[in-house]
């Protein structure tokens, strides 16, 4: 998979990346190291040399249900879930990005690299559209709130709105153990009879047995 990319806003202060990537020049990022989807990665190859790209903000389930957290995307726990959604904005940035063309936009709060050495940059589609952006909207990221960058407040906005909605992963609900009650025996009301016990016979007793009535 291959894209295009320009380069736009490019911060002052690396030599490295600003003799290779100048403004209104064009080359090819190779996303065929995206095995962890977590960190959307563009691998820029310039003269023989990788440019590591994090795109700026945002955070993607893993594409393996171990290496997902519960909790990480407010209450979902399913991790198996998180890493079908994880596959998801995996195939979603490759069908919008392949073969295309990008933008990049560096964010001078956020800084030119991040804690691994990375490039942290925006994104964007020639359409001006904020690629970022649109995979909160879709509900296939959340804001990156654990670091810093100027759109971090209009992020947000995108998400909650995404949550909201029910968008993408954010559809996710925990669904109840129904029980179902056992029904309560109906008791059965029991005839009892009593009566006279005939204990002894006695078949020779004295007196008078009277055997037809008198009128």
């Amino acid at each position: 998979m291959s894209v295009k990319l320009h380069c736009w806003n490019v911060l002052h202060g690396d030599a490295n990346i600003f003799t290779v990537l100048p403004s209104k020049s064009s080359y090819i990022i190779d996303f065929g190291s995206m095995g962890s989807i977590n960190e959307i990665l563009l691998d820029v190859m310039i003269n023989d040399n990788t440019y590591r790209i994090r795109l700026l903000g945002i955070d993607c389930p893993e594409t393996s249900p171990e290496e997902n957290k519960p909790y990480e995307y407010d209450d979902i726990t399913n991790l198996e879930y998180l890493a079908e959604w994880g596959l998801k904005a995996k195939e979603f940035t490759e069908k919008v990005l392949d073969h295309g063309t990008v933008y990049i936009e560096f964010d001078e709060l956020a800084g030119l690299k991040g804690y691994y050495g990375r490039y942290l940059a925006y994104v964007y589609l020639p359409n001006g559209t904020d690629f970022n952006a649109l995979l909160i909207k879709n509900g296939l990221a959340r804001v990156y709130v654990e670091g810093t960058f100027k759109k971090e407040s209009e992020y947000l906005k995108f998400e909650n709105y995404a949550k909201t909605h029910k968008i993408g992963l954010w559809a996710y609900s925990v669904t109840p153990i129904v029980t179902t009650p056992k029904p309560t025996p109906t008791l059965t009301p029991t005839l009892t009879i009593t009566g006279v016990r005939i204990t002894y016979v006695h078949y020779d007793a004295p007196g008078n047995i009277q055997t037809e009535s008198t009128l």
